[in-house]
C-alpha cells in the first residue's frame, strides 16, 4: 500500500496503516487532513460524522459497514444495487441526488473500469467533501508500471501508461489538489477473491 497526501509532512511514513479504513479497538476510520496519524481515537470524535462512500462495491461496502460514527451514504452510478445497500444499513444514493451540504468524510473507492469519464467523476466527488475530516481515494500500484517490483511513495509513476493508468493518475491529481489522500493498493483479496483461489482449485 502506498499513501500520497495533499498535505504531506515529515511524519508521513508513520501514518500508513490499514486502520485508516477499518475500525479497531479504541480507534475509528479516518485521519483529519494534514494530521500525521492514520487513526483518530474514538474519544476525539465526540459527535457523529457522516460518511459518503463513492462506489460502495467490494471494498467500499465494507468500509461503510464498519463506520459507526454517523450515517453512511453509498453513492452509485445506477440504482441497481440500492436494495442490497439498504439491507446492509447503507443509505443508497446517486450523484444526481448528492447532498448539497457536503460530507466531512468521503471515501472514493469506485474503480476506473468501464468509465470513460472516471477522472471527471472523481473530481466531481471531491466537491462533496467539506474540507473538514478526511477524504481518501483508493488508487492502485499499477500506476508504477509492470516492471517495478518494490515501490514507495516517491517511486516514479509511468509517464505514458495505459488508458486505465492515465485515468487513475488524473483522478489522483484531483484528490491531491483538493487536499485529500490517495491510497495506492496492490490488490484486494479475501477468502473468495484473489490469486490464491487458483491454487485452491488446482
Amino acid at each position: 500500500i502506498n499513501l500520497i497526501s495533499g498535505k504531506a509532512n515529515s511524519d508521513q511514513a508513520e501514518i500508513l496503516k490499514m486502520e485508516a479504513f477499518v475500525s479497531v479497538p479504541g480507534h475509528t476510520g479516518f485521519v483529519s487532513r494534514g494530521n500525521s496519524r492514520a487513526v483518530v481515537s474514538k474519544a476525539e470524535m465526540a459527535t457523529p460524522a457522516n460518511l459518503l462512500v463513492v462506489g460502495p462495491g467490494r471494498l467500499g461496502s465494507r468500509i461503510a459497514k464498519l463506520w459507526t460514527h454517523g450515517e453512511v451514504t453509498g453513492e452509485t452510478r445506477t440504482e441497481k444495487n440500492h436494495e442490497m445497500l439498504r439491507a446492509g444499513g447503507i443509505n443508497p444514493s446517486t450523484k444526481a441526488k448528492r447532498s448539497k451540504l457536503g460530507y466531512n468524510y468521503v471515501a472514493i473507492t469506485a474503480p476506473p473500469t468501464g468509465n470513460d469519464d472516471y477522472a471527471k467523476e472523481v473530481a466531481d466527488a471531491c466537491l462533496a467533501w467539506t474540507g473538514e475530516g478526511a477524504m481518501v481515494f483508493t488508487s492502485a500500484t499499477s500506476v508504477y508500471g509492470a516492471d517495478v517490483e518494490t515501490v514507495k511513495e516517491d517511486t516514479p509513476t509511468v509517464s505514458l501508461g495505459s488508458e486505465k493508468q492515465q485515468r487513475l493518475l488524473k483522478a489522483e491529481a484531483s484528490v491531491i489538489e483538493a487536499g485529500g489522500t490517495v491510497l495506492r493498493l496492490a490488490g484486494l483479496y479475501d477468502r473468495r477473491v484473489g490469486p490464491h483461489n487458483y491454487w485452491l482449485r488446482s
